[in-house]
């Protein structure tokens, strides 16, 4: 994993041809637009595995 938050940078080196996880919480509106988005730009040529599921978040001061 990788990505930056109050607790600094994490960094991740990505082989070639390594798989790719994401997860994305943000609100209803927000995730049509990306599995729009997502859809239009790559399932065409690639594989993948999208889902949406709605989600409660335990601190959400951590991300604001």
């Amino acid at each position: 994993a990788r990505g930056c938050g109050t607790s600094g940078e994490r960094a991740s080196g990505w082989a070639p041809l390594a798989n790719i996880r994401v997860e994305v919480v943000c609100s209803q509106g927000l995730a049509q637009q990306l599995l729009t988005r997502l859809r239009m730009r790559y399932s065409d040529d690639y594989s993948m595995v999208v889902w949406a599921h709605e989600v409660e978040v335990l601190r959400p001061e951590k991300f604001s």
